[in-house]
């Protein structure tokens, strides 16, 4: 099919041309079969409402501006009443045994790195661990908790356990519950 053949041609009926090319009056399409279709009508409909659309996407763009503004308000809530405290808090610390340290303890008697020091009837493992849970410097302990024939004693210490000692069974303080590695 020759594309000419579907060419249409539009021009102005019983009109005069008036300065920059512009039909008075109604303007008419010919198809390729000789019929007259009046345009004008389907013109001022499809101007029509382009209008309507035109004013339409105004009243959305304005109903998303007004949206918008909401929106901005109720962020700076969230962020006023949701925000995570500056600096966050600490994590809780959490005293754990310690395997690898057993046989260890905190240097010798008047150790300057010794942070608590627990004897016979004060020693349970539950009071060794809140002390050294409650004392911000303690970072590990060891002691023999256990009944035997030896006295029994806990001690707190502000360095990692050092010093050898026989039976100690060991214990360290770790941020937010972490636990010591199976082996």
């Amino acid at each position: 099919m020759d594309l000419c053949a579907k060419t249409l041609l539009v021009f102005p009926k019983n009109t005069e041309f008036m300065g920059k090319t512009r039909a008075r009056g109604k303007v008419f399409l010919a198809n390729g079969d000789g019929e007259m279709l009046e345009l004008n009508e389907e013109l001022e409909k499809m101007e029509l409402e382009q209008a309507e659309l035109l004013a339409e996407n105004l009243a959305l763009k304005a109903e998303m501006l007004e949206l918008q503004t909401i929106y901005s308000g109720i962020q700076g809530k969230h962020d006023l009443y949701f925000a995570p405290p500056n600096p966050p808090p600490p994590s809780p610390s959490v005293v754990i045994p310690d395997s690898y340290k057993n046989g260890l303890k905190c240097g010798h008697e008047g150790d300057a790195n010794r942070v608590f020091v627990l004897r016979d009837g004060a020693v349970t493992e539950a009071a060794c661990v809140a002390a050294c849970e409650n004392l911000d410097s303690c970072v590990a302990f060891s002691g023999i908790m256990r009944h035997s024939h030896l006295s029994l004693w806990c001690i707190g210490c502000q360095v990692e356990l050092g010093t050898t000692h026989s039976g100690a069974v060991a214990y360290k303080k770790t941020s937010g519950g972490a636990e010591e590695p199976s082996v």
